[in-house]
């Protein structure tokens, strides 16, 4: 049985070292791959790609070295992992707005953007 803590994601619970999560849904660790899409201000259909820093209920942060624009609506898609041997992974896809994004110039690996979600559909995870 393959351990999934092996696999190429990273899924933790919230630690609870005595801070107060204000925001309407608790955010979970996250690392795993993702692609976006959105249109940019004339029209055209962009897509990019990146890695979730974590997720909730009502959305995500998702690290991008060229994240989207803000205040427009996104589609945004990743897959989690089977949680055990011989099952299949589930396919997460939502669409939302972007609400926020995090730009540095000093680590651009922690460049990325918050996405808040409107609707959300599940299904198997079989590649985009």
């Amino acid at each position: 049985m393959k351990d999934v803590f092996q696999l190429p994601f990273i899924f933790s619970a919230p630690k609870w070292g005595g801070l107060v999560e204000s925001r309407k849904a608790f955010r979970y660790a996250l690392s795993a791959s993702a692609v976006f899409t959105w249109q940019d201000e004339v029209g055209v259909r962009q897509q990019g790609g990146g890695i979730t820093r974590d997720i909730s209920t009502t959305g995500a942060f998702i690290y991008s070295a060229v994240p989207p624009l803000a205040n427009v609506p996104i589609r945004v898609e990743f897959d989690l992992p089977p949680f055990r041997e011989g099952a299949g992974s589930l396919r997460i896809a939502f669409r939302g707005h972007v609400v926020r994004i995090e730009e540095s110039e000093a680590d651009p690996d922690h460049t990325g953007f918050a996405v808040i979600g409107e609707s959300t559909i599940l299904g198997s995870g079989k590649g985009r």
